[in-house]
């Protein structure tokens, strides 16, 4: 609470307790919070002057025990426009727009001919150079099938499907293969061990 010298109707001087409210938090300071405190902060006009005028702030006692005070001043000075965001920050380096590209970076842009009249990429001589044909694509030697694109597909779609769907959908391969090659399951359920 904030207390002001004032004269009441009978023309006594009495102190008159103003409630405060906390900026930060939008909640009444009471009059037992003794670490409230009240920040005069003074405004700044647009080029970075002094105007002569103060904007005061009021934080409650628990944000200053928790040591939130500065981050919430920070912020409510952003808010209040007391301070602009750009002013902390470092200026960001201009964005150059018209380079000027050498001239022989521009033929290699463009697959001509460099000053020693050789083309992009083009290796020494004698040296063991790549065919410039159709890119191969990589060999591979046993081990899982390169994915296509149809083949992704058709992962996609049973995924999808039933676990019955996928059951049946299995048996007609095996006996496509050649027959079921499981051995014939016991009474307990359970398949016997595969002998290869």
């Amino acid at each position: 609470m904030a207390t002001i010298g004032t004269y009441n109707e009978e023309g006594v001087n009495v102190d008159l307790y103003i409630p405060r409210k906390c900026h930060a938090t939008n909640s009444l300071i009471t009059s037992f919070d003794h670490s409230a405190v009240q920040i005069a902060i003074a405004n700044v006009d647009p080029n970075g002057v002094i105007d002569g005028t103060t904007t005061t702030l009021c934080i409650a006692g628990y944000l200053r025990c928790q040591g939130e005070s500065d981050h919430a001043i920070n912020h409510l000075a952003i808010a209040k426009g007391i301070v602009r965001i750009k002013t902390g920050k470092k200026p960001r380096a201009k964005k150059t727009k018209n380079l000027k590209v050498a001239s022989g970076a521009r033929t290699q842009q463009k697959g001509g001919r460099n000053a020693a009249g050789q083309t992009k990429g083009a290796a020494q001589r004698g040296a063991a150079q790549k065919p410039t044909g159709r890119p191969q694509q990589a060999q591979r030697q046993g081990g899982r099938p390169a994915r296509t694109e149809e083949g992704n597909r058709q992962r996609q779609g049973q995924q999808r499907q039933k676990p019955q769907q996928q059951q049946q959908q299995r048996q007609q391969q095996q006996q496509q293969r050649g027959g079921d090659r499981r051995a014939p399951q016991g009474r307990s359920g359970k398949a016997a061990p595969q002998r290869k």
